[in-house]
């Protein structure tokens, strides 16, 4: 372990990779890597990102309130104690539709915990089939009810 501090304006470069780069790897890290302050790194987690990028992050962050200082902590979400019956497929869905077009008012798009990474979602094409108990007569939805019945 160092016993000296760093410079308070030292620098190191990182470069984020998507693909190895074919050839000199010393020349393609010259060629891309970029700048990040040492004094932005803290004692948190790091997150090694392009200084435009940072200013933007801290602009979203700073003085504003998080959705957990808002909302309270998150929970599980939709519990549908059927996955298998109630979150379907884009093919599943379209099918419902044909059948009975008003089945579209009960098919609402949905996303789980991998469709959503940092800073944007990438959703997988699912979708909820939503019954809020006492606010909907399923019986008015007959292609859903039959559909649901097959897994009972």
């Amino acid at each position: 372990m160092r016993s000296e501090n760093a410079a308070k304006d030292n620098n190191l470069r990182f470069w984020r990779l998507d693909a190895l780069p074919g050839g000199n790897f010393s020349a393609a890290f010259d060629a891309n890597a970029e700048v990040y302050p040492q004094a932005a790194l803290g004692e948190a987690s790091w997150q090694l990102e392009s200084p435009a990028l940072r200013r933007l992050r801290d602009k979203i962050r700073n003085g504003k309130p998080t959705l957990k200082e808002i909302y309270g902590s998150p929970l599980y979400g939709i519990k549908t104690g059927l996955n298998e019956a109630f979150v379907i497929d884009r093919a599943t869905r379209d099918r419902l539709i044909a059948e009975d077009p008003r089945s579209e008012e009960l098919l609402k798009p949905f996303l789980d915990g991998q469709d959503v990474q940092n800073w944007r979602l990438e959703p997988s094409d699912k979708w909820l089939i939503c019954t809020p108990k006492g606010r909907i007569r399923i019986n008015d939805f007959l292609t859903i009810k039959n559909f649901l019945s097959t897994f009972t």
